[in-house]
């Protein structure tokens, strides 16, 4: 038996479950492990209860990485729906407890967290000025919009009562008493 220890990951895999009354297979999500020792094995399977004892940080982990995958119930822009992470950098704000921009923008320069969190932190601070500028800019254009609205409708206003004007006008020049 080798000394080294076996590689251990959780991840998301799809079972079939039969076929659908259209014909298409059915498939449902479950937690797959694959275990490798380098250079020639590895398992992979459903991963059961005893997997999740056996293995407990790489489960710790993989939850981890799912709640920032899934961004359920997280207030603000989710990491995961944000383009400029790699996927390491994304792994790597996961594994730190980082699920939003706006997490990732309230961390200072002096953390001890990896340089590219860091830069990735300023990259959120200006993602996070730029949509504050740009919910004021919104704001306007809703009001102006609101303005233009109105204006319209008084000009139609103005346009019927108008034409009334208009008509009562023809009618007095039909009785001669306006020229």
């Amino acid at each position: 038996m080798s000394d080294f220890p076996a590689l251990v990951r959780f991840y998301i895999g799809f079972n079939e479950i039969g076929i659908g009354k259209d014909g298409l297979p059915m498939f449902e999500e479950v937690v797959r492990i694959k275990k490798s020792k380098p250079p020639l094995l590895e398992v992979d399977y459903v991963a059961c209860e005893a997997d999740f004892e056996e293995c407990e940080d790489a489960y710790k982990m993989f939850l981890k990485s799912e709640k920032g995958r899934k961004a359920e119930g997280l207030q603000g822009y989710p990491l995961a729906l944000w383009p400029v992470p790699s996927p390491s950098e994304l792994h790597e704000c996961f594994m730190h407890d980082l699920y939003t921009v706006e997490q990732l923008a309230k961390i200072g320069a002096s953390s001890k967290l990896p340089p590219a969190i860091i830069e990735l932190s300023k990259r959120a601070k200006k993602m996070v000025e730029l949509s504050k500028s740009q919910g004021k800019y919104e704001a306007i254009i809703t009001e102006l919009e609101g303005q233009l609205a109105a204006l319209k409708e008084a000009n139609t206003e103005l346009r019927t009562l108008n034409e009334m004007q208009k008509t009562k006008l023809d009618i007095l020049a039909a009785r001669g008493i306006a020229a």
